[in-house]
């Protein structure tokens, strides 16, 4: 079988062992993508090392590459595995099969297989792991020779009395069962952890296997064993207290390190001291003193503790001398008994500021005296600072010299050096190393004057070279080329590989994405194995809200199903008082061109407001343009037919509408579900009719922005919302298109859609101007359970020519909320500050999602 690829004058040849093991989407990739990289680079050996990287062995033979063998590990098969082995078997099975011959990945699986051998008794186990050739792979044998098992046969302890009755009821039990080191060692463990609980910190287990004298073994293959235990408890601490008036001597114990360490030394009698020394003075006693002394008698020793605890200290006057540290860190420590701790903090935050400056060696020091009067003290010391630059082998010019002088930090350098490298990564070199220097020019007392020295090494200089995409079942290639944004011959940059792992990754088209790259001679390559989503997948949620009611709402999807890259959704949302909605999506990433996506929705909808319903059919073709990891366009084209009925609203009850809309998003949260910080920008636009026929005719503008701020574990979220509506050729708003307002989204403590101008009749007729402001303070209180405190007010006004800003209706309230990963479940109570007569005073408002 012969494939001619356009490597100048060379051809890919395989032998029969391979024929039909090498997928024909591959080659035709190789070959599109040759002329091309053959250009730049030396195709061939590229090639051959890419093909290996795969796991085809190749040889180059003149202008031939012959491929003669696919070292892939199809199967895994298993001989004289031992029952006990069993749940080995899955792991050694996940190792190896699909995976290519790797010794070391071999030697791995030995070594685990002989490792758990042992453990569960099996003396002197042999193994064996045989590759077998089959068509397009091989098969993994592995086979075990456990050899002779060993079993307990008789049990020997030599303890003293009180332990020795202890270690029998434990290793009794292992008589007559095969030998398992795991178990053996757990029982250990329980035995030295009983001594050190009774106070012989010293104490030690050993254990010895010995096999007995046998004439000949069994047919079941079985070497009887004896266990030989051994207990040295050592000496009996006991640890006393003198001069601990403040606290109980069995708080102070817990202090000591004995009995974690199972140890008492010179290191731990320190260990435990310092403790104990800390313990007071992060409680009020900054001038404790601690001794300690060992007395044996015997078999005992009595270890005593001598506290010296000095004067109780309540911080009442605190100053910072030589820095000027904002007041309220200072008077977190007023009127509360020393702590240690807390001063530590501020010291160390203190120094961390002087160093930013370029006060890289200051002394920060504390006094507390019997009075209460703490001191910080800092000497700031010299401050260090660059004066000069010099640069070497910056052969691209990426370095830039700032404007100098300036502070001598780590901040600096690391950002002086980041930079070169961002710089030379994305022009290429992906292993350019930068060495930084510092040489002191001048210094005296109040500074320390520097020159940095860098020396850059760009290293080779990298193409990308052939892009292979693998893995697709269903869909065609070329239909998704579109994702493919790494084209051979452009410049190496690993920014780019992961602009092109986000790129596969919002198409929503893959459950599983997979970029490995194989370094060649001048250039990169890039294999992206690719997993189709599910051909169809359905979830569904069912819930109630106050609002609306009971909700049922449930999503089918199916990817790709025709081959032809496109995600298939069908979507249906029922909600009690508030209608339905039912989509059906398509929705094709990268396509007419690579930044943009297209979709194309059919939507039958039903909306139920206070004083109307209506049903709507839209049909809608959009486009949709990710500028950048936070920005986002749509641009969408919308025809839908509307009937307004169940109303006495003197309104148009048939309307046709056409209209166009652009809408951008602007969302740099920090989680799209569970935000805790960041803001978020969304701008609509819209214009009905006109030339675009219909019998409506107006354009719309709307904002929301949403703003998190972070402060502790607490979060401040605010809301603006603002939206106009002006009419066009003299044509009426229909009443379905106007804004309304109330509700758990917008002004808890309202009905929903009763915050709205109403007709003679009392009828909520919307309007065409609307304000939103809201302000919420949450805060966790145990577990996913979150607390807020909120304040909402809106107005909805007849034309946008009426928007003013006072007389809005307002609410305050508070809520909880149950953290979940695609949101939480919320119960709000909102309580109007402004009365409405048909309604109470308050409401309750159970929903999903926050409501901003």
């Amino acid at each position: 079988m012969l494939f001619p690829l356009k490597l100048y004058s060379a051809t890919l040849e395989l032998s029969p062992s391979v024929k039909g093991c090498i997928d024909e989407s591959l080659i035709k990739q190789i070959e599109e993508q040759s002329k091309k990289v053959c250009s730049f680079s030396d195709c061939k050996e590229n090639l051959k090392i890419l093909l290996n990287h795969l796991g085809y062995s190749v040889e180059v033979q003149g202008n031939r590459l012959l491929i003669n063998d696919y070292r892939l590990i199809k199967k895994v098969r298993f001989i004289g595995l031992p029952k006990e082995l069993l749940p080995v078997k899955k792991t050694v099975t996940l190792m190896a099969e699909g995976k290519l011959i790797d010794s070391v990945n071999l030697e791995n699986i030995k070594q685990i297989l002989r490792l758990k051998l042992h453990s569960f008794g099996y003396s002197e186990p042999n193994l064996s792991l045989t590759l077998k050739r089959e068509h397009c792979g091989y098969v993994l044998l592995v086979k075990v020779e456990s050899g002779y098992r060993l079993v307990v046969k008789e049990i020997s302890v030599v303890a003293p009395n009180p332990f020795k009755e202890l270690a029998l009821s434990l290793f009794s039990p292992l008589k007559g069962r095969a030998v398992n080191y795991v178990t053996l060692r757990e029982i250990e463990e329980k035995l030295e952890e009983e001594l050190s609980k009774r106070g012989y910190y010293n104490g030690r287990v050993s254990i010895s296997v010995i096999p007995e004298k046998v004439s000949s073994f069994s047919l079941e293959k079985v070497k009887p064993v004896s266990l030989f235990i051994k207990v040295e408890p050592g000496k009996l601490y006991k640890v006393r207290f003198k001069g601990n008036k403040h606290f109980d001597s069995g708080k102070l114990e817990s202090l000591t390190t004995f009995k974690r360490a199972r140890s008492v030394d010179e290191f731990e009698l320190e260990n435990s001291k310092r403790k104990i020394e800390e313990f007071y003075r992060n409680n009020g006693f900054p001038f404790v003193k601690v001794s300690y002394s060992v007395i044996e008698k015997g078999s005992t020793a009595i270890i005593t503790f001598t506290v010296e605890e000095g004067v109780k200290v309540v911080v009442r006057r605190v100053e910072c001398k030589g820095f000027n540290l904002e007041e309220k860190r200072l008077k977190a420590l007023l009127g509360k008994p020393f702590n240690y701790e807390k001063v530590k903090e501020i010291l160390s935050e203190i120094k961390a500021l002087l160093k930013e400056k370029g006060y890289l060696s200051p002394s920060v020091s504390y006094e507390v005296d019997r009075g209460g009067d703490l001191r910080i003290l800092v000497r700031k010391g010299p401050i260090y600072r660059v004066v000069s630059v010099s640069i070497f082998g910056d052969r691209l010019s990426c370095f830039k010299v700032p404007h100098l002088p300036l502070p001598l930090t780590y901040k600096l350098k690391k950002r002086i050096t980041d930079s070169i490298y961002r710089c030379y990564s994305k022009k290429g070199y992906p292993d350019v190393k930068v060495d930084l220097e510092e040489e002191l020019i001048s210094s005296s007392p109040s500074y320390r004057d520097y020159k940095l020295i860098l020396k850059v090494s760009p290293g080779q200089f990298y193409r990308f070279c052939y892009v292979l995409v693998r893995g697709l079942k269903r869909t065609k290639l070329y239909t998704v080329k579109n994702l493919i944004i790494i084209e051979p011959g452009e410049v190496y940059s690993r920014e780019k590989i992961t602009k092109q792992y986000s790129k596969l990754l919002d198409s929503r088209l893959f459950s599983s994405i997979r970029i490995s790259e194989v370094k060649g001679e001048g250039c990169f390559s890039q294999v992206i194995d690719l997993k189709e989503g599910a051909l169809f997948r359905a979830k569904g949620f069912v819930g109630y809200g106050t609002d609306s009611g009971y909700v049922l709402n449930g999503l089918v999807s199916s990817t790709s199903p025709f081959g032809m890259g496109v995600k298939y959704f069908l979507f249906g949302n029922y909600r009690q008082k508030e209608g339905y909605d039912a989509v059906f999506k398509l929705l094709k990433p990268a396509f007419p061109f690579k930044d943009y996506d297209v979709s194309y929705s059919i939507v039958k909808k039903e909306q139920i407001y206070e004083s109307f319903k209506f049903d709507r059919v839209y049909y809608d073709f959009s486009i949709h343009r990710k500028a950048s990891r936070s920005f986002s366009q749509e641009f969408s084209f919308k025809i839908s037919r509307s009937k307004l009925k169940d109303t006495s609203i003197r309104d148009k009850k048939l309307t046709l509408e056409r209209k166009f809309s652009y809408t951008q998003l602007y969302d740099k949260r920090d989680n799209v579900s569970n935000p805790k910080r960041g803001f978020l920008s969304k701008t609509v636009i819209s214009l009905s009719g006109l030339l675009l026929g219909g019998n409506t005719s107006y354009y719309l503008i709307e904002e929301r922005f949403n703003y998190l701020y972070s402060f502790g574990r607490s979060v401040l979220s605010f809301r603006f919302g603002a939206g106009a509506i002006t009419s066009l050729e003299g044509k009426k708003v229909p009443v379905e298109d106007r804004f309304f307002l109330g509700g758990a989204e917008s002004v808890r403590g309202y009905k929903y859609g009763t915050i709205s101008p109403v007709d003679e009749k009392g009828n909520f007729v919307g309007g065409r101007a609307y304000g939103l402001f809201s302000l919420e303070l949450r805060h966790p209180l145990k577990g996913n359970l979150e607390g807020a405190l909120f304040y909402d007010s809106g107005e909805v006004f007849p034309s946008p020519q009426d928007f003013r800003l006072s007389g809005w209706y307002s609410s305050v309230g508070v809520g909880l909320r149950y953290i979940t990963p695609v949101g939480p479940l919320r119960v709000d109570y909102g309580y109007k500050l402004k009365k409405v007569s048909s309604q109470g005073r308050g409401r309750f408002h159970i929903s999903f999602g926050f409501p901003f």
